[in-house]
């Protein structure tokens, strides 16, 4: 009889654990950060470890749900940690973080506005990462005082040259130039446009279906848009997949040559853009767009010289399969 008991009780005591284990790891997080090696790593000023010789990468189980400030090396970004959910931040050469936009369909375009945006078709895309935040007059700073090269046009604006403010006034050869340094290239539009939507394939911004002031900076001031000109990077909540300002505050820079009839015959897996052409894509709208304009599948178009005020970018780098 006591031998029964006894093994009663361990049955409990065994459940219970993997009971309470298995709660716990619902209602805590994981983060994954992938960075240059032997980079010794700070959660909210607490170490937690070094990144591996190997991979550059460092895993961090049981977190608290919440928002941490990362530091190490040459970078420093908030990251939002969600329950039962894995994390994953790519740190470029350049200290940005970079979101991982994992591999697999969507549904690109849009059937209900400019032709140039029709039709609606299927894409697969591998994996890759997408900076987190347009690229900042800080960061900019830093390619030219490393390279030499040439201010933007707006650089002494004061309205437009904020150190955490979108760098504009760049030429798509300025923003090619910058992605090499940093070793990273521009998006393709079929990747921008993904990362843009954040899983919401069927909706027209990248938070859902309404245009609401409180979610981009756009042309006019309401709700949280209190910026004339461009805001700081990261002003407004993220999309699905943790990127900001995918949609106004500036205009993206893409790596295609612009069609307007390219989604008629383009490939159906991780399709490049045209070979050729006079303009280079541009995504997202702006600070001087309408509401019309910040949708996920508009397109625009510009000569790659073009260094236009609300002209800006960011990066994106392949995922290893």
């Amino acid at each position: 009889m006591r031998c029964v008991i006894l093994t009663m009780i361990v049955a409990i005591v065994l459940f219970v654990g993997v009971f309470c284990s298995a709660v716990l790891a619902a209602e805590t997080g994981d983060l994954r950060i992938i960075y240059k090696p032997g980079i010794q790593i700070y959660l909210d000023d607490q170490v937690v470890g070094i990144t591996a010789e190997q991979d550059g990468g460092l895993l961090v189980n049981g977190l608290i749900p919440g928002i941490y400030k990362v530091r190490g090396g040459n970078t420093e970004f908030g990251v939002s940690i969600e329950p039962g959910k894995a994390t994953e931040i790519k740190v470029g050469q350049d200290g940005a973080p970079m979101v991982l936009i994992p591999a697999g369909e969507f549904q690109m375009g849009s059937n209900s506005n400019l032709d140039r945006e029709k039709p609606i078709h299927t894409v697969y895309l591998d994996a890759f990462y997408m900076d987190k935040y347009e690229v900042t007059n800080a960061q900019y700073k830093k390619f030219m005082d490393a390279t030499g090269r040439k201010a933007p046009k707006y650089w002494n604006d004061p309205n437009l040259n904020a150190p955490d403010h979108p760098v504009v006034g760049v030429s798509w050869y300025d923003a090619a130039a910058y992605a090499e340094w940093a070793g990273k290239r521009l998006p393709t539009e079929t990747e921008w446009e993904k990362a843009a939507r954040g899983g919401l394939d069927s909706k027209k911004y990248s938070w859902g279906n309404e245009a609401v002031a409180d979610n981009a900076n756009r042309n006019g001031m309401g709700g949280k848009d209190w910026w004339e000109y461009t805001a700081p990077v990261g002003s407004f909540a993220p999309n699905g997949y943790g990127l900001y300002d995918m949609a106004g505050n500036a205009l993206e820079w893409c790596e295609d040559w612009s069609n307007e009839d390219y989604y008629s015959n383009s490939p159906r897996q991780n399709p490049q853009g045209p070979s050729w052409g006079t303009d280079r894509v541009l995504r997202g709208g702006s600070w001087l767009s309408t509401v019309g304009y910040i949708r996920c599948a508009s397109r625009f178009n510009c000569n790659p010289m073009a260094p236009f005020n609300s002209f800006g970018f960011r990066c994106v780098a392949q995922a290893q399969k």
